[in-house]
């Protein structure tokens, strides 16, 4: 005997076959007369089944539900005398869904609902209705674990993200993309992932409909290539579609899709997405759920439709309780009995026999993958090794690349500014181009997290502490200043983290056993560059100004340690170097001002690029900005951006090379700039740091093929094998043994019409230290004045103070007073005893000349003794050109005298040659007048001013110099020197004529000769003072010994000519002298 549910199948198959069939339609009348006969005495239960409006889903889930009905009633409904029946309702819309299951809560034979498919649904009908009102709901995809009012039988969200959670760890893929929609299944799949994947630090998007091509391009441009997405079927397709017009389902991406995916049309999809769904079935009832493939229907899609096994399962659980209610005597229609005979008990099911607990099926999730039009299970994965089981865009299963696995590093630079726009720029064309480098990193996405340090050393730790350590960065690229990454270099050494500077090139940053490496060369070769400038110019003079910071102060060090490696220490002269608090305006004045009235026009500026047009606008408000003066910058100069270019005309700056002519062009196209002037070298060096990362990363787990730990991966940083490998914009990488760069420098100079130009080159690679200046093809240097004609670099200056601390000024200092003593000795007896015959006969007027110039010469030795000031060294030069005027004047004065006495005498009386008082006078200030002209003219235009000078015995103890402000009137010599020359030759040419023309000399050959030993004594005393013009301002005590031997030489010379004429005359008769 058939059974009456089977022959109804049977015949309701025949007339679809065949329709007109006599036999078919008598037939079925039987049946039907039987099966109403039969009910008559079984109970009959009615199930609601909720299933989309779309055919697609339609047909095929009516063929599940039909073929789950007759399995029920066979297995459960023949034992226990029911029978249920299905009432299908297609819905389009939630309200329809509300509506309907609110009738079904009304109606006494429906025991119980399956559906709807989503949760969205499924929480709308929970929210609308009251708990009295709702019937019993199995729901077939209710993947959302908040509805006590649902029994779910799917895989839960827990599950379903856990499972995708896992996928992640095993295959690293760091910072994906999470993409949900803002609705109850996206809020919940969104705080479910995080629960899981928050380790991995992925990027949580809300999707937007009108947003969604946005958010994407953001997402791929930040490097992300794992995207992960838990959305309703409509909102996939939008997700898939935006997605593959951006060309972002290729290969090296990822994409993963929560249950719905798979309830997107196979047309929509594409080989290697990845979807996760519930584990599939297996034993009995599973064979009998596949029955229903064997459908002929074209519009039955068991596997292109998910959760088929899910309604079947529904509806035989729906048997099972049933059964399980009568056999105890229960009424199957009381709702919250059902309900509560579902929870926390066990059913036979596709999956094998299954616990409910707390409404929810205990099963887990799988993992499928599309590919070949169809969907593949993905076997359990349990390591790297097993990936061929998965196939991914665009890549052969048999290649076992693993696509979206990122390495991520921090990138730390002073994005506050212009040039750290242009750093970044530079890093992300970098990246770029290394991620689509199929030979390098092979499938696995660089990521950099990008940070700004603010240009301070406390936000970028904030930044490295706050921000990029959390994220487990393997390295950290920055920061650009060395002031900053001192700092940051003790952190990630102590962390383990590699950390690799473009810019940071003081010397205190020394990368030994730390974890900090540079890609820029240490600021000691920068030193060395800038003292071969200085001897490529024949500047042997500079003025220096630094920064009191870590890049400040450490070049300054370098910079001094390059003039002694040059042994320029002896006869370069520096002022003492001048440090400014950055920021201070009044700190920084002071500076400036000391070094204005220096002797030096070459300024060094060793500061960083933030303050450089600080310092500059500051100079030129010290009127420092003229063509005598010559600015020389270091490579924070060259990477500063130029506010005023005026500011900056004929300046010269060292940098690290930029490459040759050839890289330049070639990185210019890369980073679309118009000109070399767009570019600072040192943007160059964050892109060669970059490739220079990537090769790193690519060494350690490609060549080495070792953990990628900050210990391996610093090893593969310090190794010039790997830094070889890199086609660096900026040349060839090779570190010393320091592991320090060895690099070239570039000389720019700034020209008012072109900018910065590269116009030298300080070439390393040549053996000659002292030469390793050279110009570029068709360049040359342009100073302030808009000429190649090179300035002097230096002004006229004064002799520098002494300290009565040195051993050498104390020596002077005694010999001076010993002289000051002798002369005003003298000046007593000679005043004292002044109307005696020795003293009246030798013209007590002339020995009171010649002793206040003595006087006058020792004084202005004395007055070095003073801490001058502008009006000392103003004094100072007038008892120096005094003095020598006073000595030498009466001399030339009394030679004459001699000449008109004892020479032709022939017309002449007396009174003509006496030399009175006022004679005497007149004749020393006519002598006078052109030096002291000279004098009053310098002090008018070019007054002297005082400032510190070189150290002494103790080096923070400097002297002081007196020095011409400016050398618009006097080129190379000081007004003394000017002065001194014309008295001198006065004297000399006086002196000599004189001789010369005394032909008739009637004493005796002892005064002939004591005569022109006076003439050779003044002569003497000229010569010995002037030698001091031809000697270096370094040799000042030299200069201060011979101008006191000249007065001492003098003076001895004149009171022995006087005394000894005077004994002369004293002992033998005047008839003699006639």
């Amino acid at each position: 005997r058939l059974s009456l549910v089977g022959s109804e199948m049977c015949i309701r198959d025949s007339m679809r076959r065949s329709p007109h069939s006599s036999f078919v339609i008598i037939l079925f009348f039987i049946v039907y007369f039987q099966k109403t006969t039969f009910v008559q005495n079984q109970r009959v239960f009615t199930i609601g089944v909720l299933v989309p409006a779309s055919k697609f889903f339609n047909e095929t889930l009516s063929h599940v539900v039909d073929t789950a009905l007759d399995y029920a009633n066979k297995e459960w409904g023949a034992k226990d005398s029911f029978v249920l029946e299905k009432e299908i309702f297609r819905f389009s819309s939630t309200k329809e869904v509300v509506k309907m299951v609110g009738s079904w809560g009304k109606n006494p034979r429906v025991v119980g609902v399956v559906g709807p498919t989503t949760s969205a649904s499924t929480l709308a009908v929970s929210l609308a209705l009251k708990p009295s009102e709702l019937p019993v709901m199995i729901g077939p995809s209710s993947t959302v674990n908040t509805f006590d009012s649902v029994v779910s039988i799917t895989a839960s969200l827990d599950d379903q993200l856990e499972t995708i959670a896992k996928l992640i760890a095993l295959f690293e893929w760091r910072y994906p993309a999470f993409l949900y929609t803002k609705d109850p299944y996206g809020y919940a799949a969104r705080d479910t992932f995080m629960k899981y994947a928050y380790p991995y630090h992925p990027y949580v998007v809300g999707i937007e409909s009108g947003n969604l091509e946005y958010q994407l391009t953001q997402l791929n441009a930040s490097s992300v290539r794992v995207y992960i997405f838990f959305a309703m079927p409509d909102e996939s397709l939008s997700v898939i579609e935006t997605a593959r017009r951006l060309r972002m389902v290729r290969r090296g991406y990822v994409w993963v899709g929560g249950e719905p995916t798979t309830l997107i049309p196979l047309l929509h999809q594409f080989d290697g997405l990845i979807a996760v769904q519930s584990e599939p079935g297996s034993g009995e009832i599973f064979r009998e759920f596949n029955k229903g493939r064997e459908s002929n229907d074209p519009r039955v899609q068991y596997d292109s439709v998910p959760y088929t096994p899910n309604f079947f399962d529904a509806v035989i659980i729906y048997a099972q309780t049933i059964s399980k209610a009568l056999k105890l005597g229960q009424d199957p229609f009381n709702q919250t009995l059902i309900r509560g005979m579902i929870d926390n008990d066990s059913f036979n099911t596709t999956r094998g026999k299954l616990s409910i607990v707390d409404y929810r099926l205990s099963q887990t999730a799988r993992l499928i993958n599309f590919y070949n039009q169809s969907w593949h299970t993905i076997p359990s994965i349990h390591n790297v090794s097993q990936i061929p089981t998965i196939t991914f865009p665009g890549i052969n299963p048999q290649s076992k690349m693993i696509p979206g696995r990122t390495v991520s590093f921090g990138w730390i630079g002073p994005l506050n500014t212009a040039k750290g726009q242009q750093f970044k720029i530079a890093s992300e064309v970098a990246l770029n181009e290394i991620n689509q480098d199929d030979a390098l990193l092979p499938y696995i996405n660089l990521t950099v997290f990008y940070t700004s340090s603010q240009s301070s050393r406390v936000e970028a730790s904030h930044a490295l502490l706050g921000d990029l350590l959390p994220k487990g960065v393997v390295a950290v690229c920055g920061a650009a200043s060395s002031d900053v990454s001192e700092p940051l270099k003790y952190i990630l050494s102590y962390s383990k983290i590699p950390q690799i500077s473009a810019e940071s090139t003081a010397s205190n940053l020394k990368p030994g056993l730390s974890y900090f490496r540079r890609l820029a060369p240490p600021d000691y070769l920068q030193g060395e560059a800038i003292v071969s400038l200085l001897l490529h110019f024949g500047w042997n003079s500079a003025s220096i100004i630094f920064s009191a910071d870590v890049y400040g102060t450490n070049a300054l060090a370098d910079f001094l340690n390059a003039l002694q490696k040059y042994t320029l220490s002896s006869n370069f002269t520096r002022t003492a170097p001048q440090s400014f608090l950055p920021g201070k305006n009044e700190s920084l004045k002071i500076q400036l001002e000391t070094i204005k009235k220096s002797r030096s026009r070459v300024i060094v500026i060793l500061v960083r690029s933030v303050e450089v047009n600080w310092v500059l606008k500051q100079a030129k408000e010290q009127n420092m900005m003229t063509p005598e003066y010559v600015w020389i910058g270091s490579d924070g100069t060259r990477s500063a951006g130029v506010d005023d270019p005026k500011l900056y005309y004929g300046m010269l700056s060292t940098s690290p090379t930029f490459g040759t002519d050839e890289n330049v062009e070639l990185f210019k196209q890369k980073l679309n700039a118009t000109n070399s002037t767009d570019l600072m070298p040192s943007v160059a060096y964050w892109y060669d740091t970059m490739w220079f990362m990537a090769y790193a990363i690519h060494d350690v787990l490609f060549v080495r093929s070792v953990e990628l730990t900050g210990k391996n991966l610093l090893e593969s940083l310090s190794s010039n094998d790997v830094a070889s490998r890199v086609h660096a914009i900026t040349g060839k990488i090779i570190f010393n043994e320091e592991l320090e760069r060895l690099q070239s420098y570039d000389v720019w100079n700034y020209k008012e019409d072109r900018g910065w130009v590269r116009t030298m080159i300080w070439n390393i690679t040549l053996p000659d230290e002292t030469s390793r200046i050279q110009l570029y093809p068709n360049e040359n240097v342009t100073f302030r004045d808009g000429t190649s004609n090179v300035p002097k670099g230096t002004v006229a200056s004064i002799i520098v103070r002494l300290s009565h601390e040195d051993t050498e000024g104390k020596v002077i200092i005694a010999g001076v007073c010993i002289t000051l003593l002798l002369t005003f000795v003298t000046a007593y007896f000679t005043i004292r005893f002044r109307r005696r015959g020795i003293f009246k006969s030798c013209c007590v007027s002339y020995l009171c000349l010649i002793l206040v110039g003595l006087i006058f010469g020792n004084t202005t030795v004395m007055t070095y003794l003073l801490v001058p000031n502008d009006i000392t060294c103003n004094i100072r030069l007038w008892l120096q050109v005094l003095s020598m005027t006073l000595l030498l004047g009466p001399l030339f004065i009394r030679n004459y005298r001699i000449y008109q006495v004892l020479g032709d005498r022939e017309g002449k009386d007396e009174q003509e040659v006496e030399l009175t008082p006022t004679r005497l006078f007149l004749s020393q200030f006519v002598i006078s007048i052109a030096p002291v002209a000279l004098l009053i003219t310098y002090m008018i235009k070019q007054p002297l001013v005082a400032n510190e000078y070189g150290p002494t015995s103790d080096e923070h103890v400097y002297r002081l110099r007196c020095y011409i402000s400016s050398t618009s009137l006097s080129d190379s010599l000081s007004p003394y020197d000017h002065a001194l020359i014309s008295l001198g030759v006065v004297a000399l040419l006086g002196n000599l004529i004189i001789a010369f023309f005394i032909k008739d000399l009637k004493v005796a050959n002892r005064e002939g000769s004591l005569n022109r030993l006076t003439i050779a004594n003044g002569t003497f005393c000229f010569l010995l003072a002037s030698t001091t013009i031809l000697l270096s301002d370094s040799l000042y005590l030299l200069k201060v010994v011979i101008i006191c031997i000249a007065i001492c030489q003098g003076t001895l010379a004149t009171l022995g000519f006087l005394f000894w004429f005077k004994f002369y005359r004293i002992w033998k008769p005047p008839a003699t002298l006639e």
